[in-house]
């Protein structure tokens, strides 16, 4: 058994912040016939007036696929969020040889630590005893606890994750799922700092 942080990556090639600010320029510039206005320049400060505007809208024409890495837990709160798609590690398909997990020891004492340990190694242990007496893993799974580690990938439009991160980085929201939605963010900023990287967005509930 192995204990994991959380961890988001994007994996959308070649995920250009230029490329898609002018794509989302020229479909913004139907709405307005304005065409003709776009130059090398234009798109920055359109996307900046489509933000302060709120012309949401024109940010679904982009989507951006990201991997997680987090607990069973947090994974059942994010598919709740109906406009997104989602590829997740599928307890019923996968045997286990271990059941790794992932914690965030900074909500914990040392003797929580170890008690969550504990308890996950035995999981772990009758988990595999039962796969031993023959039942398959789809049933199983019954066993594992909420802190088994899981990937998933969440495919959703920029104002989808607007609203997934206006959401999750409020403070009624599990500690864990703020933490990841942290981390979804810091990619964002990084591959799309024109859109993200300003207050703008943060206005689309």
């Amino acid at each position: 058994m192995e204990v994991y942080k959380q961890s988001a990556k994007i994996l959308t090639k070649n995920l250009s912040d230029a490329e898609v600010c002018k794509h989302l320029e020229r479909v913004a510039r139907v709405c307005y016939k304005s065409e003709d206005k776009i130059t090398d320049v234009s798109a920055a400060p359109m996307i900046i007036k489509l933000l302060k505007a709120q012309h949401f809208s024109i940010f679904e024409h982009t989507t951006v696929s990201i991997s997680l890495t987090t607990n069973r837990a947090i994974a059942n709160e994010l598919v709740r969020h109906r406009l997104a798609s989602y590829a997740q590690e599928s307890t019923r398909w996968i045997k286990y040889d271990n059941i790794d997990i992932v914690i965030d020891e900074f909500y914990f004492t040392e003797a929580q630590i170890d008690m969550l340990r504990i308890a996950a190694k035995f999981a772990e242990q009758a988990y595999k005893s039962l796969i031993d007496m023959g039942c398959r893993q789809q049933f199983a799974r019954d066993i594992l606890p909420l802190c088994t580690k899981t990937d998933i990938i969440v495919t959703a439009n920029l104002r989808s994750w607007f609203h997934i991160l206006n959401t999750r980085l409020s403070a009624p929201s599990h500690p864990y799922i703020q933490c990841l939605s942290e981390l979804i963010l810091e990619e964002l900023e990084g591959a799309l700092p024109t859109i993200f990287g300003n207050e703008y967005w943060k206005e689309c509930k």
